[in-house]
């Protein structure tokens, strides 16, 4: 094998994992999410183990049914882009009472003083 083909196989077991992962979160089963994103659940399960590669069409899709961005699937989640953890969360904040954002202010404040 190549350094592109393991280069290729590599991102697309990333894309499969990141999918799979937010698919979990979402506990959502590959039948489950198939139904919502219109794509076959075989398709769903080779895309998991990154056996196949995704048109953006489909991630399109698929974002949509999990309720993610679709730089979820090939951008890590790091310090450097706090976008997407935004865009991530938005789904989770949105239609909180203004004392629960404010809770959530200071807890994000209170965490800030620890150095992990």
């Amino acid at each position: 094998m190549n350094n592109m083909d393991s280069e290729k196989k590599a991102m697309l077991q990333s894309i499969g994992d990141k999918l799979q992962k937010y698919r979990k979160e979402a506990n959502l089963t590959q039948e489950q999410l198939s139904e919502l994103a219109d794509v076959s659940q075989k398709h769903i399960s080779r895309l998991e183990r990154g056996l196949h590669v995704p048109h953006f069409d489909m991630i399109i899709k698929i974002a949509k049914a999990l309720n993610v961005s679709t730089d979820a699937f090939v951008e890590d989640l790091s310090a450097d882009n706090i976008n997407i953890f935004l865009q991530n969360i938005k789904s989770d904040v949105e239609g909180m009472s203004q004392n629960q954002l404010s809770l959530i202010k200071d807890f994000i404040l209170a965490i800030k003083q620890y150095h992990f």
